[in-house]
């Protein structure tokens, strides 16, 4: 099992598992550079505050966008509508255990989670 790395949750061990032809909500994580970030401080009117910049090099923007590119086109592909979230990198999808197993696969994914609040 190559994809154990990718899904921790027992629940989504158990649908691929059963493969009952039913579909799962699950959000999709892009591997993908994690963004360098740097705090700074600014000057507040009652007290200093803390702001986070986040600087990104060119190289590590531009494999993130191949690989979220890469990652839509497989989506689209397998014909499964989505919702993305840029700042968390992160597509919110139903699936069935077959299309799954083929996301799994796919080295433009880090991990897939129940979607246990966002609703399609």
């Amino acid at each position: 099992m190559q994809w154990c790395n990718k899904i921790s949750d027992p629940m989504l061990v158990q649908f691929l598992a059963d493969d009952s032809g039913g579909t799962i909500d699950v959000l999709l994580e892009v591997e993908a550079p994690d963004p360098i970030a740097a705090y700074k401080m600014e000057a507040g009117d009652d007290a200093p505050r803390f702001a986070e910049l986040v600087v990104n090099s060119e190289s590590a923007s531009r494999k993130q966008s191949e690989r979220v590119k890469a990652t839509r086109s497989l989506l689209d592909s397998l014909k499964i509508p989505y919702r993305f979230s840029p700042s968390a990198r992160v597509f919110a999808i139903a699936v069935t255990a077959g299309q799954l197993r083929q996301l799994l696969a796919a080295q433009s994914v880090r991990s897939i989670v129940p979607n246990r609040r966002v609703r399609m």
